[in-house]
């Protein structure tokens, strides 16, 4: 220890100096019994392992278990496509039937038109076609165009007052250009008194001149 130090301690009061002598005691101390105790222990550890090889025991390490190892089946959840069949091509000539020739239709021999059945004089009765209250139904318009003429035997009823109740034909002029308009002329503009309650048979004739 130098000089100068060994003075200072000198120079330091006895109480501080027996301090520090203690400090350094009861660290050394502490030292000492953490060494014992440590030869101690590694000591208790070697009996230990020597007892245990003696009595036949081992100190060998369990071997891991084994990986444990999965098998996944993978199964098509489709069945398989079926198999393609190959197309053969087979080339034949074919010939087309031979065109018919057809042959010309004859024409239609037009049908003669009924003639009007003549009127029979036991079926004509007094009435005058044309006098008061019974006009002649005039000329239809499309029969005249198309030069259509005949005669309309009619069946007219009258009622207590003189109008008609009921017309119809009797006998067909051979066109309904002619009887269906006369048939509606007569139901609507005759009336007369004098036939009141009676049904008469009355002609309706329709021709042209060559002036029309």
């Amino acid at each position: 220890m130098p000089l100068a130090e060994t003075a200072e301690i000198n120079s330091y009061p006895p109480e501080r100096t027996f301090a520090r002598e203690a400090m350094g005691v009861s660290v050394g101390f502490h030292i000492f019994i953490v060494v014992i105790v440590s030869i101690l222990a590694l000591i208790f550890h070697l009996k230990t392992l020597r007892d245990l090889m003696m009595q036949g025991g081992s100190l060998e390490m369990a071997p891991p278990p084994p990986d444990q190892i999965i098998e996944v089946e993978i199964k098509d959840i489709l069945p398989p496509p079926p198999p393609v069949k190959q197309i053969e091509f087979i080339r034949q000539l074919v010939k087309p039937p031979p065109t018919p020739i057809e042959k010309p239709k004859p024409k239609p021999k037009p049908q003669p038109v009924a003639a009007p059945s003549p009127v029979k004089s036991d079926m004509v009765s007094h009435l005058v076609v044309g006098s008061s209250g019974l006009p002649h139904p005039g000329y239809p318009a499309r029969a005249k165009l198309m030069r259509i003429t005949g005669t309309v035997l009619m069946s007219v009823t009258f009622d207590s007052s003189g109008a008609v109740s009921d017309a119809e034909v009797v006998t067909s002029s051979g066109s309904s250009m002619l009887d269906l308009p006369t048939r509606s002329f007569i139901r609507e503009q005759w009336h007369n008194e004098s036939f009141a309650g009676r049904t008469e048979t009355v002609p309706i004739e329709y021709v042209l001149d060559g002036s029309q």
